[in-house]
């Protein structure tokens, strides 16, 4: 198959000009054609073992500088070692600003060098756990000055200390997203942005119908984003294409919690009791499930439908599981019914899309999606 590459080393080697380069990659942007290696929803965490492999040592050193700055902590602040006398929030907040100053500058070393997702994570993570306290508690204290917030109402409070983590996990994997593109901390980034969206306009699961427009936009706007980054990058070529990845599989529990209610985030948080479901809620779930099987079918995305029914498996649990006294009288008939769900899915899933495709070439659609394999290509 031809790609941008052999074409160009073609106009290199005088087979072809510039021009008729253009005009190729061009037909085959608009062409919606059959490709038998045809762009696939490759899960571009791990390239090889050298990844994990430098993954664990980052963690084993990162476990290391934790206790070495503990140990010159104590010893340079603490009177009893001969130290000077420091407040516990001056030694910490100094531990964790060293600690994740430290990591930053490893990750700068080895994140655009290797461009390995893992290690990338493992690095974010670890940065994370020496910023995210004294950060929540800046965060918090900024909010408390500037809108002098009372007591948080709940748990699921944009003021409460949860959210203040939450808050401050978001904020830290946007900066490391712009600054190294890594795709997942994108994902973590919605993630954390959609919880905090959410408290913030009345989104707590006691609000009723807030939570459930809320919770429903929320979702929706994570999917267009999702599907803008996949038409940019139809041919998978991109970071963009395993950021819509993540963004697909964020967006999807969103839309599957508006159509239940505030009940879906009781019973995945507190699992106190069973909800009911109306006849009305079991429709929309069901309409909401076939609508998002065929996006994710049109766009070649099964971590959309992935993230769809494992959603799915909490509404399950809510219903029938937490009723009869938790997953230990449910777990076989819940898990039957994801399993065969995932495996009929992932059978026939090229089949299906051929099918769809087929139905209906004529939609101009297709020329901005992933191209379709033919049956020679099925996996």
């Amino acid at each position: 198959m031809l790609d941008a590459r052999t074409l160009g080393q073609a106009v290199s080697d005088g087979i072809i000009t510039a021009d008729q380069e253009q005009r190729i990659l061009a037909l085959a942007a608009t062409r919606p054609a059959f490709d038998p290696e045809g762009p696939q929803e490759q899960f571009r965490v791990i390239r090889d073992f050298n990844d994990v492999f430098i993954s664990v040592g980052v963690a084993l050193v990162a476990a290391a500088v934790r206790y070495l700055l503990s140990f010159l902590s104590a010893l340079i602040w603490d009177p009893a070692s001969g130290g000077t006398m420091a407040s516990p929030v001056m030694r910490e907040l100094v531990e964790a600003v060293a600690g994740g100053a430290l990591f930053w500058l490893l990750a700068e070393l080895l994140v655009p060098r290797r461009r390995s997702a893992l290690t990338g994570l493992v690095l974010l993570l670890v940065i994370i756990g020496f910023l995210i306290s004294p950060l929540a508690a800046a965060l918090h204290g900024f909010t408390t000055w500037a809108f002098s917030p009372g007591a948080p109402a709940s748990e699921f409070a944009w003021n409460s200390d949860t959210f203040a983590s939450i808050h401050a996990f978001g904020l830290l994997s946007a900066l490391f997203f712009l600054r190294f593109r890594l795709p997942i901390a994108l994902g973590l980034f919605a993630a954390c942005a959609s919880l905090a969206l959410l408290s913030a306009v009345g989104g707590d699961p006691d609000a009723g119908w807030s939570f459930r427009v809320s919770t429903t936009l929320i979702g929706l706007v994570i999917l267009v984003a999702a599907i803008a980054m996949d038409v940019r990058d139809r041919m998978r070529l991109t970071w963009r294409s395993d950021a819509a990845f993540w963004l697909h599989a964020v967006s999807a529990p969103y839309i599957v919690m508006g159509v239940v209610g505030p009940q879906a985030l009781h019973i995945a948080t507190t699992s106190a009791e069973a909800f009911d479901v109306t006849t009305l809620q079991w429709a929309l779930l069901v309409i909401s499930l076939i609508l998002l099987a065929l996006i994710a079918l049109a766009l070649d995305r099964r971590s959309l439908i992935l993230s769809s029914i494992m959603a799915w498996g909490v509404v399950l649990y809510g219903v029938f599981g937490s009723a009869q006294g938790g997953w230990a009288d449910s777990i076989a008939q819940i898990l039957l019914v994801l399993g065969i769900a995932i495996l009929l899915l992932g059978s026939f899933w090229y089949p299906v899309r051929r099918s769809i495709f087929h139905a209906t070439r004529w939609l101009p659609v297709w020329a901005w999606l992933a191209p379709v394999q033919p049956a020679s290509g099925q996996r």
